[in-house]
Parts: C-alpha cells; structure tokens; sequence
C-alpha cells in the first residue's frame, strides 16, 4: 500500500472531503482528489497519482527437470519466473539474491512446496512430485529347461520388474548350457541400476553306453558258432545272436550275412 499526505503553506486550511483526512491510503495503482478550502473561502483541489503499487504475484513460466525417465541420480529442478525472486527461506533470512532462476535438488520421491517472494514479498507457492528416482537394483531368477539328467539344459533369467535389459549374452535371456559349469547374467533396468545373477548346471551326463559281451565259453567247443548283432531301441541296447549258416535281420533294418 501507499499513504499519501497532504499539507498546506498555511494554517487554517479545511479538505472537505476524505473525511477531512489529509492523508489518503492506495491500495492499488490509481488517483484521488482533495477538495480544500482556506480560512478566507479560496478553494482548489490536488490530484495524488500513485503507479508504483506492484501487488501481482510472481508468475513461473516452466518448470525444467533434469530427467523425467527413471533414474538413479537426483534430480535437479530448475523454475523460471517473470521477475526476480527468492526462495522464503532466504527472504525471511536476509540472505541470497533475487533472481528470475531457482534451482534445487531433489534426493527422493516425493511431493514438496516450494514458496517464494518477490522484492515487494508479493508470493508464489508451488507444489511439485518425484516419482521416477529408482535406486533399487532388479532381482533375476533362474529356472531351467530341465532339472533332471540330460545332454544339454537352458537356463532362462526373468525379473523382478519390467524393462530389464541383459547387458551381456547378446542381450538374450536364456544361455545354453552343453557342458556343465556356470554363467552370469549382467543386466540393468530403465534407470541404470544393476544386477547379477549366476546360472549354474550340473547334471549334464554325456557318458557314452558302453555295451558288455559274455561268451557262453572260451574254450574250443563243437556247438554250432553264432554271429551277433547289438543295436540301440529306445535307448537301450539289444543283442540278437544268429547261427552261422543263417542270413537274419538284426531288429534295425539290417541285413547280416556270413
């Protein structure tokens, strides 16, 4: 507000309005008379303009971040405003300067306001909210094509949350495994945390069937010989044994001859 006074070269003068105040309050930008008359009857009048009554509050123009995708890093907000301001707590402390750029830092999620005065303590208040800071690193977990033996197993990796990328094994999230032993995915989510998880197999069983002959003797003997044929069905080994003088066929498609 402004107060405007009035005051006269000479005594005995009556304003005949305002209440007969010599003192007029502006609440805003704008004009007003005093009528008056001296002692003798002469009368005249004064016009008081005021423009300087700047009681508009400031106004933010944008709100930059430094990242609106997920992030491990604060985040650092920066407003812009129509003229110079200070944040309250510097104004109520003296300290600082006005300017048209606030910075600030935001080390966790959350809602928080912010209030700031210009040079005539005209306020703003505004309220902004974190949600994308992510310091928490994904958990992979390992399930296998097989637990059971087998000649080969494929380990497959799947995550706690959605967009993990595997940063290693050409980005593919299952790793074939033909000998046993160990593999470790590397992986990071969307805001750059990281993770490890290892695979490790060890009922791969590559022991190749090795097939047992018995002789009813060693010995010389006058029993007709016998030729045989051993061959695999179903995965398991079969023996077939024929006379000499005979031509069969050894249960696979095969012909055997003297």
């Amino acid at each position: 507000n402004v107060t405007v006074t009035l005051s006269f070269d000479e005594e005995g003068v009556v304003i005949n309005n305002n209440n007969g105040s010599n003192r007029y309050i502006f609440t805003a930008n704008g004009q007003f008379t005093f009528y008056f008359r001296d002692k003798v009857g002469n009368e005249g009048s004064y016009t008081a303009t005021v423009t300087n009554i700047f009681n508009t509050s400031p106004k933010i123009e944008k709100i930059e971040y430094s990242a609106t995708e997920p992030t491990k890093d604060d985040v650092t907000v920066t407003f812009h405003f129509d003229r110079p301001v200070k944040y309250y707590a510097d104004f109520n402390a003296g300290t600082g300067v006005f300017a048209d750029v606030y910075t600030t830092v935001i080390t966790k999620n959350g809602a928080s306001i912010f209030l700031f005065y210009d040079e005539l303590k005209n306020g703003i208040s505004k309220q902004i909210n974190i949600t994308n800071i992510d310091r928490v690193a994904p958990k992979g977990t390992i399930t296998y094509s097989t637990t059971n033996k087998a000649n080969k197993v494929t380990a497959y990796i799947s995550f706690d949350e959605d967009n993990v990328t595997v940063t290693n094994n050409g980005g593919a999230s299952s790793y074939l495994f033909t000998e046993n032993g160990s593999f470790i995915f590397e992986y990071a989510d969307r805001a750059g945390n990281t993770g490890k998880t290892t695979a490790t197999v060890s009922w791969i069983d590559k022991t190749v069937i090795a097939p047992e002959i018995r002789y009813s003797t060693t010995s010389l003997t006058n029993q007709e010989p016998f030729r045989f044929a051993y061959f695999y069905r179903k995965r398991k080994l079969c023996l077939r044994l024929y006379p000499e003088r005979r031509r069969a066929d050894n249960g696979c498609g095969c012909k055997l001859d003297r």
